[in-house]
């Protein structure tokens, strides 16, 4: 399972608070770069697997990258969202996604207990290979999207921001909100977030 996760990441991070051990770096067969910190200290293990799926990668679907990514930890082909919370919480584990413009980020936490650090770097690798992008959990999503997108204009700082971006980068992808438009969320569909997927979430 170390092995399939390893030939999806983009970069790999296994850090505890305060570590002071040196940086290793290190490629997998296939070109992935791989960083990490031994930190023993602490019984703790954090991973973060990087890829370049961020919203410069929308393209005309403004706003999917985002979509995707919070897609990822609500379940699988073979869990359940549920399912996948409730396993989680049974190895003491935190599993969350974040997107930015540059990037699509997976974050794992847990025990490095290898009883509870081994089904919880599965869980993960689940959720990077086999999303189950269900149909209404990307209508959940979209709405939950569309909530920030209006909370972003009620807001002087956030109206800002995007107007700077909009004006730096006037015809770039950087240009547009990572949570998209309204009109670019309508647009997307479950078919597109797994053909985002399938081309970005790649090594």
């Amino acid at each position: 399972m170390i092995r399939v996760l390893a030939s999806a990441l983009l970069g790999l991070v296994a850090v505890a608070a305060g570590a002071t051990a040196p940086l290793e770096r290190w490629q997998t067969p296939n070109g992935v770069p791989v960083w990490f910190v031994a930190a023993r200290e602490l019984p703790m293990a954090d991973v973060r697997v990087v890829f370049d799926a961020g919203s410069a990668r929308d393209g005309e679907h403004s706003g999917i990258a985002r979509l995707t990514a919070s897609m990822l930890v609500e379940g699988t082909t073979t869990r359940s969202g549920q399912a996948l919370s409730e396993r989680l919480a049974d190895l003491g584990a935190e599993l969350s996604t974040a997107v930015d413009r540059d990037s699509a980020r997976a974050s794992l936490r847990s025990l490095s207990d290898p009883g509870r650090l081994d089904p919880a770097v599965e869980l993960l690798a689940g959720i990077l290979s086999q999303p189950a992008f269900d149909a209404a959990v990307l209508a959940r999503e979209r709405d939950r999207q569309r909530v920030r997108l209006s909370d972003r204009e009620q807001s002087p700082g956030d109206r800002l921001a995007d107007a700077i971006y909009a004006a730096l980068y006037a015809g770039h992808p950087y240009a547009t909100p990572v949570d998209g438009t309204p009109a670019t969320l309508a647009t997307i569909d479950t078919a597109a977030v797994r053909a985002f997927h399938a081309r970005h979430y790649v090594a």
